[in-house]
């Protein structure tokens, strides 16, 4: 058994100015990794890893992930704030082998992939493999 999670904390700058999720109204939230931001992730992800050990150490992975970015017009998170949060996602998962997916391949505003140009996202490359 792999049991699957979706870190989406702080929900509200993961999907502010979102469609669809009721966060339509939200956004200027900004994910700044300061000391109490990361701690709330590493909280929340260390008592994921304890449940998982405490009932029978099932194996993690890290469903899906992502910040969104809608269109800057909408008023989703800065991609400043969106890259720093994704690297730290990225990388407390792999602290704790768990392994992740990143959302989404090429949606509007969260795609690491460009359809119409065929071009990957370099920052987002950077952010989730240090390339």
């Amino acid at each position: 058994v792999i049991i699957q999670f979706h870190p989406y904390t702080p929900n509200a700058f993961c999907m502010q100015a979102s469609p669809g999720n009721g966060s339509e109204d939200k956004h200027d939230i900004r994910w700044l990794g300061t000391t109490s931001e990361k701690k709330a992730i590493t909280d929340q992800m260390d008592a994921v890893v304890a449940w998982a050990k405490k009932n029978g150490n099932l194996r993690l992975i890290a469903g899906e992930f992502t910040a969104s970015g809608v269109p800057a017009a909408a008023h989703g998170a800065l991609l400043e704030d969106r890259l720093r949060w994704i690297r730290f996602m990225r990388e407390e998962c792999e602290k704790r082998n768990i392994p992740w997916n990143y959302y989404d391949f090429r949606s509007e505003g969260v795609g690491v992939y460009d359809g119409e140009t065929g071009e990957w996202n370099a920052d987002l490359m950077t952010a989730l493999f240090d390339e």
